[in-house]
């Protein structure tokens, strides 16, 4: 059973979007709508703060850590269609900010390329090295790669949706393919890069990186006129557990989770639709944990699920950790978190709200939204169609959402203004699997990297 694990005041000024805890589960990364990142180490149980990043001039949707291979390095992204890249310079715990950043950390990259909103950012898997997907309003996708040749940052760009692209999530480095063949013996152990996206336009599609044309392209596969009715929320790729096939999770505006699958990834395969999760209310978040064992489930109406996959291949809900707020401690009441099984990060929600999002969006609803993640949790989008909404923002992460009487996110959420629709809000928010949200005023808990 989920269960609160800490709670602490984290000083934001704003409402909260997101939260990462590092790979080892030591350090918490906090991005507000005040436009500031907040790092915290949460390994004891006195939660101490570390640093203030300062370096966007809007509010801030997502931070994700690299893996600790490349140091101790941070990403994170904007409303102010800023995507940067933070990097510890030594191991100090240095508590001070000078200039608006933190004495030990740096900007080493920033881009402000990106014609709109940057809604989400993701770390490839570590196997292929420090590359950075950005996904914005703009409609595109861009690919960032630190060169250890020259110390210098690649940038490739691709359009990917029209009015906006709401979430992006990397493949696994071993193909089903490798899987099922065991150990190579020859040739390339690693599968391509492959990025799976979900936008505005009610799509998901993905991508592979050629090697000999250098470029993205489009890989066909899911079938758009099969899938989802509405605005893609988020779009999740399963870790690999041992066996020889792809899933996907996609969440759409249509109430609906779609599970995708593809067997052994053959040659212009298609990619089945396995299973329909129907729920109540417009679905925000998806993640798996580490493992892939479980996917979480943040909706509009404040639900935060797990599902399981049973026998059979179909996936059941083993757990509503909105429902365990009930038997919280009084003082307990007005958050809830918990750590996925794996590691990640979790998110926590506020009790005011952000600033509504820019674009051409017009009205405006009270909504809570939940969230989750694999550690952390994703801002929605902000596109150029649709309505506002006022509502927390998803994040994902193996915690519970406690209070729901304020407006605001479960599970890696935050509580901010944005639109319906990934790709056309003003704050995102989320976690990702192996973390946990929290419910509360400003409150968090954990997130660490490096190279460069």
């Amino acid at each position: 059973m989920a269960q609160t694990i800490a709670s602490f005041d984290t000083a934001h000024s704003g409402p909260i979007h997101d939260a990462q805890l590092d790979y080892y589960g030591k350090r918490l990364a906090t991005a507000s709508a005040d436009q500031a990142i907040r790092i915290w180490d949460v390994s004891t149980e006195s939660p101490s703060f570390l640093a203030e990043l300062k370096g966007h001039e809007g509010p801030v949707w997502q931070v994700t850590w690299s893996h600790p291979k490349f140091g101790n390095c941070l990403a994170s992204c904007g409303y102010d269609k800023r995507v940067i890249v933070w990097k510890e310079m030594s191991m100090g715990h240095g508590g001070g900010a000078h200039g608006g950043q933190g004495e030990n950390w740096q900007m080493v990259y920033k881009s402000e390329d990106h014609g709109a909103s940057v809604n989400g950012v993701a770390w490839a898997p570590w196997e292929y090295g420090p590359y950075l997907a950005s996904a914005s309003s703009d409609g595109k996708i861009a690919i960032l790669h630190h060169s250890t040749a020259d110390q210098q940052w690649l940038r490739t760009e691709f359009h990917a949706h029209a009015n906006g692209v709401n979430a992006v999530s990397w493949a696994p480095a071993a193909t089903p393919v490798v899987l099922a063949s065991g150990p190579a013996t020859q040739g390339p152990s690693l599968g391509p890069m492959r990025i799976v996206s979900g936008g505005s336009d009610n799509q998901v599609k993905l991508w592979q990186y050629e090697d000999r044309s250098q470029k993205w392209v489009e890989r066909a596969g899911i079938d758009a006129n099969n899938g989802h009715t509405d605005v893609i929320r988020d779009v999740a790729w399963r870790p690999n557990v041992g066996v020889p096939s792809s899933t996907i999770a996609s969440c759409s505006e249509d109430k609906t989770v779609i599970i995708w699958t593809q067997e052994m990834e053959m040659e212009g395969q298609p990619w089945k639709k396995a299973q329909v999760i129907q729920l109540d209310g417009p679905v925000w978040r998806v993640d798996w944990s580490v493992t892939g064992s479980v996917l979480a489930v943040a909706c509009g109406d404040n639900q935060v699920l797990l599902y399981k996959e049973n026998l059979e291949g179909k996936w059941e809900l083993i757990t509503n950790l909105s429902d365990t707020q009930h038997t919280a401690q009084p003082q307990q009441q007005q958050q809830a978190g918990a750590m996925d099984a794996m590691g990640g990060g979790m998110g926590m929600q506020q009790q005011q709200q952000s600033p509504p999002p820019p674009q051409q969006q017009q009205q405006q609803q009270p909504v809570g939204q939940p969230g989750m993640g694999m550690g952390v949790g994703m801002p929605p989008p902000h596109t150029q169609q649709q309505q506002q909404q006022q509502h927390g923002q998803p994040g994902m992460g193996m915690g519970m959402p406690q209070q729901q009487q304020q407006p605001g996110g479960a599970m890696g959420g935050m509580m901010h203004q944005q639109p319906p629709q990934m790709g056309g809000m003003m704050g995102p928010g989320g976690g990702m699997m192996g973390g946990g949200g929290m419910h509360q005023q400003h409150q968090h808990q954990m997130g660490g990297q490096q190279f460069m």
